[in-house]
């Protein structure tokens, strides 16, 4: 019961990010510096809200079934994904290429 609690709430968070993500709001992360930016930081937006979508419709099935290596499989590509989302943005940020 716990678990499922937990899922649910977590689902709730990665729907949120995508909403975040896939209406534009996350350009306040990105640098405005150039046009080929802009379309770099939008391409990148409109990848990492369709991932966390996809993440939190899997989400919602592990509130149902969610065997233990499975559930902590699912965890470790999501703190992947959130890591490589901030690499990226340390990059972008830094200005290199």
């Amino acid at each position: 019961m716990l678990l499922s609690s937990l899922f649910l709430i977590f689902s709730l968070l990665l729907g949120f990010a995508s909403y975040f993500f896939l209406r534009g709001k996350a350009a306040v992360f990105f640098p405005r510096q150039s046009q080929e930016k802009v379309e770099k930081a939008q391409r990148i937006s409109t990848f990492y809200g369709i991932s966390f979508l996809f993440c939190a419709i899997c989400a919602i099935l592990l509130m149902f079934y969610h065997p233990v290596k499975l559930a902590l499989l699912f965890l470790g590509i999501v703190v992947t994904l959130i890591l490589v989302l901030v690499v990226q943005l340390n990059f972008m940020l830094s200005g290199k290429k």
